[in-house]
């Protein structure tokens, strides 16, 4: 009576190759991660832009947006989550529980940073233009990648866009034409 089964060998040949088939799904996977969590991240910042301007043209005063960890206090970290609150005397944070209209966090792995005119507080007046110039969030993925980077850009009508991959190499550019980098 002969045995049946496999030699070392083949079992050997079959790990190796289920080793590479896992390794590259798991490139694949962390990427596709990557890119829902910037997808998810600029959402998330238009969202609550868009709440802040709508909201200051909805009750004829000036909302801002802060960074803040909590949901009641400004940080000045915008990864930590995004504030909307009412600021009428424009102090840069709430004053009173009630002016709170809302907070987001991002809960990604990346890093969002401001940069433009105003400090650390983007703040809208009552007809919905932003107070300060042009500015925009830049959203960095964890492993600083440009191909992950992605940007909101804020003009001063309150206006609000996303960058894009205008020549199609995998890489967003800013409102100049330049290559996102982290």
């Amino acid at each position: 009576m002969r045995a049946t089964g496999f030699t070392l060998i083949e079992l050997l040949a079959v790990v190796a190759i289920l080793a590479i088939v896992l390794a590259a799904g798991s490139t694949a996977l962390q990427e596709l991660v990557r890119r829902m969590e910037a997808r998810s991240a600029v959402l998330k910042v238009d969202r609550m832009l868009s709440h802040a301007r709508h909201s200051a043209l909805g009750r004829q005063m000036p909302v801002a947006v802060c960074g803040s960890h909590d949901g009641l206090a400004c940080n000045g970290r915008w990864g930590d989550g995004l504030l909307v609150f009412l600021d009428p005397r424009q102090l840069g944070q709430p004053q009173r529980p009630g002016d709170i209209l809302g907070h987001e966090r991002l809960d990604t792995r990346g890093e969002l940073r401001w940069r433009g005119f105003g400090g650390s507080t983007v703040r809208f007046d009552r007809l919905g233009r932003s107070t300060a110039s042009n500015g925009s969030f830049t959203y960095c993925a964890d492993n600083r990648r440009p191909e992950f980077a992605r940007q909101v850009v804020l003009n001063r009508g309150g206006r609000i866009r996303h960058s894009r991959d205008r020549d199609g190499d995998g890489i967003h550019e800013d409102s100049g034409g330049r290559p996102l980098s982290c």
